[in-house]
């Protein structure tokens, strides 16, 4: 899903048209759209998962930074992807990791 909606955002004229109207450059959508599967794709190869959701949630905290400050409160879809990813994180760790002993 994440890597779906990504590439729908990544490429259109109308993402870009819509971040140079923030005076963000036009070159912004398809860099975070990239590293957004770049770090999807690291969670999903097993070894490198723990590095790639982690990465994953500091793309959902630069897109909240980015939708904030130009009056776009609507971020519940990066909240609920970013707890998602933490749940998977969490449910990955051994066990003695996650009781905090």
């Amino acid at each position: 899903m994440v890597i779906w909606e990504s590439c729908r955002f990544a490429f259109p004229a109308a993402a870009a048209r819509h971040f140079y109207q923030f005076g963000l450059p036009r070159w912004t959508p398809p860099a975070l759209a990239i590293a957004e599967v770049m770090a999807t794709i690291l969670f999903l190869s097993g070894k490198l998962e723990g590095l790639g959701g982690y990465a994953l949630l500091l793309v959902f905290a630069v897109a909240t930074l980015l939708h904030l400050p130009h009056g776009q409160f609507e971020i519940s879809p990066l909240f609920v992807y970013g707890t998602a990813f933490l749940a998977c994180l969490w449910v990955k760790q051994p066990a003695g990791a996650r009781s905090g002993a």
